[in-house]
């Protein structure tokens, strides 16, 4: 019989080990079949990419400059005669996966575990958050298995793309941020949630979306004794220096910028086309025609149920209604564990209505998921008593289930963790699944070996 003065340790014990049991079945679903071929959805970006890196190590960067090389007959371009930039984004995703195949070899399970292991990053972060300001280690052993079984982390957690890769330092420097704001003495978080930030920035633009979050809110609600500007300026500075760097090196390369110009209006707009039309600002109004049409918002939310799975929405939507009326009714501040799932949907929302075209791409809603895991596991540990328990199994079953077909048509055969709990049968439609069912051509899968 157990002491009941033992039985917080012993609690405590074996939500650590449930903490460990997330990790291990994170780590049996992102590197099962690290080494096949590029050929699922959205892995024409592999393909390309690690093209890219093997071009920083085959020609060095006095001719890659740096960024983004492809060349005749690979990835996306694989019609044109002759080798070009992509100088869309920031050099950061291709620059890392050269390090690693300097390191473990030109191999694509190389691609995928480098992938892999940022993600494993974002899971720690899920972990860690969930820890700090929710509920302790229940509560993150929930938020890390709901973030773990998620269609969106299961299969492009291990995505040789941007977002993959961006998502950790949106969400550590978060993290560092309610940690700063919490403490009197924090202005140490504030500077490495700043520098987090940044290297993030070396990835991907939706960083700088949180970078903006974070500047606003500094400046709305700066601590106590410091003025709005003090507050903002170190986010505002620190971020638009970064952001400047990126896209002069992009300019300077490129010749003008045009290119870059063109490619916003496209993602402003959605229009497939205007990347090869002339500049034209008032392409922007098209911004409107698509966020506010029926079919984006239907997009979003077929996107949404399937990468987060209706269970899980539903969660986490309870949780926000939960929160919005506890404070309308003023029975509470904020908790840090609010504060932290706020700070973290906002940039994620933003991006999202900022460039619809995200929606374009599966793992475009990358960006919002630790919110939606920590929302999912607060709307558990709102409910008291031992149903706590109950719900948070229910929950987990519930996601388990519904995503199993979804996790099933990325993989392209039924995954053992969902075997247990439904069929392996392929859902029977992909409406609003965007490109989801588009296919690599054959070229792209031909390399690496």
């Amino acid at each position: 019989m157990i002491d009941s003065g033992s039985r917080p340790a012993v609690e405590r014990t074996i939500a650590l080990a449930a903490c460990a049991a997330v990790v291990v079945a994170f780590l049996s679903i992102e590197t099962r079949l690290a080494d096949q071929p590029y050929d699922g959805p959205h892995e024409d970006n592999a393909a390309t990419f690690m093209g890219s890196a093997r071009n920083h190590l085959r020609y060095g960067f006095s001719r890659t400059l740096g960024q983004d090389l492809q060349e005749p007959g690979t990835g996306w371009y694989g019609e044109i005669a002759s080798e070009r930039r992509y100088l869309h984004h920031p050099p950061g995703l291709s620059l890392t996966l050269a390090a690693t195949m300097a390191v473990f070899g030109d191999t694509r399970a190389t691609g995928r575990l480098t992938a892999v292991f940022f993600h494993l990053f974002s899971l720690l972060a899920v972990l860690t958050g969930a820890y700090r300001f929710m509920g302790g280690v229940w509560a993150a052993a929930l938020a890390g298995a709901l973030f773990t079984l998620t269609p969106l982390s299961a299969f492009f957690g291990r995505s040789v793309d941007y977002q993959t890769f961006t998502l950790p330092f949106f969400l550590w420097s978060q993290i560092l941020f309610v940690e700063h704001r919490r403490r009197s003495d924090g202005h140490r978080f504030r500077n490495l949630a700043i520098l987090v930030a940044c290297v993030g920035g070396l990835f991907d633009w939706d960083v700088y979306f949180w970078i903006l979050t974070a500047a606003i809110y500094e400046g709305i609600w700066p601590r106590p004794g410091c003025s709005r500007w003090r507050a903002a300026l170190p986010w505002a500075a620190a971020g638009a220096s970064t952001f400047a760097a990126v896209v002069t090196h992009i300019i300077l390369i490129a010749g003008s910028g045009n290119e870059l110009m063109s490619v916003l209006l496209k993602w402003v707009d959605g229009n497939e086309k205007v990347s090869s039309a002339p500049v034209d600002a008032h392409r922007l109004f098209g911004w409107f025609g698509t966020v506010f049409s029926w079919q984006w918002q239907s997009t979003l939310v077929r996107m949404s149920h399937g990468d987060f799975t209706g269970p899980l929405l539903l969660a986490a939507v309870a949780s926000t209604l939960y929160s919005v009326i506890r404070l309308i009714r003023g029975d509470g501040q904020p908790t840090d564990g609010q504060r932290l799932m706020t700070l973290s949907a906002i940039p994620g929302i933003l991006y999202l209505l900022a460039i619809p075209a995200a929606l374009g791409h599966q793992y475009g809603l990358m960006p919002v998921a630790g919110a939606i895991s920590w929302a999912g596991a607060d709307a558990v540990i709102q409910i008291p008593g031992g149903k706590r328990a109950v719900v948070g199994a229910v929950l987990l079953l519930c996601v388990l289930w519904t995503a199993g077909p979804w996790v099933d048509m990325y993989f392209g055969a039924c995954f053992a963790p969902y075997r247990l709990f439904g069929t392996c049968e392929r859902p029977r439609s992909f409406r609003g699944f965007g490109k989801i069912t588009y296919r690599t051509p054959a070229r792209a899968s031909q390399h690496p070996r």
